[in-house]
C-alpha cells in the first residue's frame, strides 16, 4: 500500500483516507479508512481539527501537480457582486459545505426513524412490562453509529424541534447528545454504548406513574414531586428482571438524578462521569422543553442556567462547559434576528468564538428575501460601527422562512 501525508487542505475528493492526526474517537467517522465522495466529509475533518491526513495512492486519487502557470499572471479574481436594494454587510466567507442541505435533510429522516424505533420500544415496556433487549441493543447501536456520523446536524434538530416531547422523544434526544458528549469527552466505543442505551431507557420507570406527575401543568408540589423522583427506582427494578441488560446501564440509570461519588477504582471514576453526562444532558432536554410544568427555555438561557448551577456544585464544570463547546450558545440552522434587523440562518460555528458564529443572511432588515443571500462571520464583524451580534433566535416556521430550502438554493448557487 502506498501512502502519503497530506495537509488537511489539499484533500479532495476521490482520495481515498486510511489515517489522521487524531484519534478517530475525536472525529465524525465511525471507521479510519474510507473514500471522500464530497466535500462534507472533508469540512467535517476541518471541523474536528484535523490538520493532516494519510491517503492510499493506490485506492484513490494523489494531488495534483502544480501547475505551470505563473501565479502573477494569473487573471484577477472577480469581485464579490452586490444584492441590490438589500443593504447587508461585506462578506467575511463563503460556506463552502455542499452537503449544508443534505445533511439537514438526512438527519432529520434519521432521527424520525429513531423516533418510531424508540415509541415502539417503550409501547412494548408499557404494554408487556419486559425490555425487548435485543431491540434495545439494534436500535441503541444504530443511533450510536448514526450520531458519531451526523452529531451536528442531529443535535441541531434536537435544539430547534417543537418542544411538546413524548417520554420517546427526550430519550432519543438525551442518548443522541450523551454519546456526542462522550465522544467529546474521549470516552471508548464500550462506554459510548453503555451511554446510549441508558439514556434510551433512563426514564422508563415514567410508564407506571400517573400522567399528571408525568405532564403536569405546572411545578409539582413536594409530595408529588417526591412520587415522581421515585420513577428512578422503577426503572432500576425494571432493568434487573431482564436478562442481557448490562449492570454498567443499570448503574447509570440508577445515578441519571444523582450520580455516584468518585471512588479510587478507574471503572469507579468512570461510571461516575458517565452518570454526570447523563445527568446534565437530561437536565439540560428537560430545560428546553418545559417539562415538570415549568416554561421552555431558549438553548442560550437552558445552557447559561446549568453553568450557574455547575458553579454552585450541582453539576460538573468540565461536563457542562464541554457541553456549551459541543452544542453552541445558538443552536446550528436556527433562525436569527441581528442588530441590524436582518434575518439568517446559523450554519456554522466559531470554535475560539461560540457567541459570534457563521450566519447565513437570507432577509433584509424589512423582512424581504435577499435575492442573494450572503454568508457573514459575525466574528469578524463583533467590533466597530458596523458590528453585527445576534439578538434572538427565531421560530422558523412563524416566520415563514424555509430553511432546508434556503440551505438547498444557496448550495446550488
Amino acid at each position: 500500500m502506498a501512502t502519503k501525508r497530506i495537509t488537511i487542505e489539499t484533500l479532495q475528493i476521490g482520495m481515498y483516507v486510511v489515517g489522521c492526526d487524531k484519534s478517530w474517537l475525536q472525529t465524525p467517522f465511525l471507521a479510519p479508512t474510507f473514500l471522500i465522495k464530497h466535500h462534507g466529509q472533508i469540512d467535517k475533518l476541518k471541523r474536528a481539527d484535523v490538520r493532516y491526513v494519510e491517503i492510499d495512492l493506490d485506492r484513490g486519487t494523489d494531488v495534483a501537480p502544480p501547475s505551470d502557470v505563473d501565479p502573477s499572471h494569473a487573471p484577477p479574481a472577480p469581485c464579490p457582486e452586490v444584492a441590490e436594494n438589500n443593504p447587508s454587510p461585506p462578506v467575511s466567507t463563503r460556506v463552502n459545505d455542499m452537503s449544508l442541505a443534505a445533511e439537514f435533510s438526512e438527519a432529520r429522516r434519521l432521527r424520525q426513524a429513531m423516533l418510531r424505533s424508540v415509541h415502539s420500544i417503550l409501547q412494548s415496556i408499557q404494554t408487556t412490562g419486559g425490555v425487548p433487549v435485543q431491540e434495545v441493543k439494534q436500535i441503541s447501536e444504530k443511533m450510536l453509529a448514526r450520531t458519531l456520523e451526523q452529531d451536528v446536524a442531529l443535535i441541531a434538530l434536537i435544539q430547534t424541534r417543537d418542544f411538546d416531547p413524548q417520554l420517546y422523544d427526550h430519550a432519543v434526544a438525551v442518548s443522541t447528545l450523551s454519546v456526542a458528549l462522550g465522544r467529546s469527552l474521549g470516552y471508548d466505543h464500550r462506554w459510548l454504548q453503555y451511554l446510549s442505551e441508558a439514556a434510551l431507557l433512563h426514564d422508563v420507570g415514567l410508564l407506571h406513574l400517573p400522567k399528571r406527575l408525568v405532564k403536569p401543568s405546572q411545578p409539582l408540589p413536594p409530595q408529588e414531586q417526591r412520587e415522581f423522583d421515585a420513577h428512578v427506582a422503577i426503572s432500576v427494578d425494571i432493568l434487573k428482571t431482564n436478562v442481557g441488560i448490562t449492570g454498567e446501564v443499570r448503574r447509570l440509570v440508577e445515578g441519571h438524578h444523582l450520580p455516584p461519588a468518585t471512588g479510587d477504582d478507574p471503572d469507579q471514576k468512570q461510571l461516575a462521569q458517565a452518570s454526570r453526562v447523563l445527568n446534565t444532558v437530561d437536565r439540560y432536554d428537560e430545560l428546553l422543553s418545559g417539562q415538570g410544568g415549568r416554561r421552555p427555555l431558549a438553548a442560550r438561557e437552558a445552557l447559561q442556567q446549568l453553568f450557574l448551577q455547575a458553579q454552585g456544585g450541582r453539576f460538573d464544570v468540565q461536563i457542562v462547559s464541554q457541553l456549551i463547546s459541543l452544542v453552541g450558545i445558538f443552536p446550528l440552522y436556527s433562525v436569527v434576528k441581528l442588530n441590524t434587523g436582518h434575518r439568517g440562518i446559523i450554519v456554522r460555528f466559531n470554535a475560539s468564538d461560540i457567541l459570534h458564529p457563521i450566519v447565513l443572511l437570507t432577509h433584509a432588515p424589512d423582512r424581504s428575501p435577499m435575492k442573494d443571500p450572503k454568508s457573514v462571520n459575525l466574528s469578524e464583524l463583533a467590533t466597530g460601527d458596523s458590528a453585527m451580534e445576534i439578538l434572538t433566535v427565531l421560530n422558523a416556521d412563524e416566520e415563514g422562512i424555509p430553511v432546508e430550502e434556503l440551505l438547498r438554493q444557496y448550495v446550488a448557487s
